[in-house]
């Protein structure tokens, strides 16, 4: 459960999606999807960090170059941790930064554990679960972002920029979420 990892929040943001397969199938889907499979993510996030390029600033992102590799292996530079995995159930990410900043920066984390101790201000914690429920008829796929700020002024901070990218996370989480239906829906 995302509560272990992140009980606390600021923003709680949750995109699901009905598909007609079974969980195990959906789950398949989940940890298989690419980045070819949704040109929507390289077109934001090369919006997103374009104010940085223009600026000469170096940039997180460059994994995201790797079209073909399964999605939830591509993070900013590694940052993200694998926080828990329930075979066909769920997976649960977590990573540490300051995003809103022209040239986002991501805290290193080895484990659950620095994840969970990190206290540093100027950052804020997300956790990301991507899970799998069974229904009468199918599977919902969903996908639950979770954000806390560490101090007062990155709440304020980060509050503002979702604000400012909440029609891209929203466009970015339903692009990604019918890729896994269509995938899902091709193994059955």
């Amino acid at each position: 459960m995302i509560s272990e990892f992140l009980p606390k929040y600021h923003i709680d943001n949750v995109h699901s999606i009905k598909v007609n397969s079974s969980t195990a199938h959906a789950f398949k889907a989940l940890q298989e999807g690419r980045i070819a499979e949704i040109p929507v993510i390289s077109l934001l996030v090369w919006l997103r960090l374009l104010p940085g390029r223009l600026l000469g600033r170096n940039q997180v992102f460059e994994e995201h170059q790797r079209i073909n590799q399964p999605i939830l292996k591509i993070s900013p530079k590694s940052s993200s941790i694998l926080l828990s995995k329930k075979m066909n159930k769920e997976i649960i990410l977590g990573f540490i930064g300051s995003f809103w900043k022209l040239s986002p920066s991501f805290q290193p984390l080895s484990s659950a554990h620095d994840y969970l101790v990190f206290n540093k201000p100027n950052n804020v914690k997300v956790a990301m679960q991507f899970s799998v429920h069974e229904l009468t008829k199918g599977t919902e796929v969903k996908i639950r972002t979770r954000i806390f700020a560490l101090d007062a002024s990155s709440k304020r901070k980060m509050i503002i920029y979702w604000g400012i990218i909440r029609y891209g996370i929203w466009l970015f989480r339903k692009s990604w979420l019918l890729a896994i239906k269509r995938r899902a829906e091709s193994y059955s």
